[in-house]
């Protein structure tokens, strides 16, 4: 049995994707999450660090990241196979030099291999290769479209100390 997850849902900045929003608490998510094992529910939850949960729903095309200080969902990522698109048509998959076609506006960051836009918070495009030549950056293809709670980063990326 599935999570219900709408693999068709729009893409929004700083809002949500897959029909899961940011800062929803994980217990109001508890139906949809509990249990994570193989004999209920595709999927899984690990811990990538000690401040972090993320539940992988069904096969991967979309993952809940949850900071464990607070219990808010403070990032979903969509990857392969999530159909929805973020506006005005960028999806998963596509090349970069599509991207740019739809939205001018989307920078290569070399820090972290992603597309960002300055003026479009709340989401992140990460690449298929993390350390890419910058010539090959037009023809490599988005892995994965990350909305996130801008409120929930500090300066350098990681996680503010405080209750967000």
């Amino acid at each position: 049995m599935d999570v219900p997850v709408d693999l068709d849902a729009r893409i929004v900045p700083n809002q949500g994707l897959g029909g899961f929003w940011l800062r929803t608490r994980v217990m109001d998510l508890q139906h949809a999450l509990e249990p994570m094992g193989p004999l209920y529910r595709r999927g899984r939850l690990y811990m990538p660090d000690p401040l972090e949960a993320r539940y992988e729903l069904n096969q991967g095309e979309v993952t809940l990241a949850v900071d464990v200080r607070v219990g808010k969902v403070f990032r979903i990522d969509a990857r392969r196979g999530y159909r929805g698109a973020l506006d005005p048509g960028i999806q998963v998959g596509m090349k970069v030099r599509e991207v740019l076609r739809l939205d001018p506006r989307y920078r290569y960051e070399e820090c972290g291999a992603l597309l960002m836009a300055e003026d479009v918070l709340g989401v992140s495009l990460g690449l298929e290769d993390s350390d890419p030549d910058p010539g090959e950056v037009p023809d490599l293809r988005v892995r994965v479209i990350s909305v996130y709670a801008v409120e929930a980063f500090g300066a350098v990326g990681s996680l503010v100390p405080e209750d967000w």
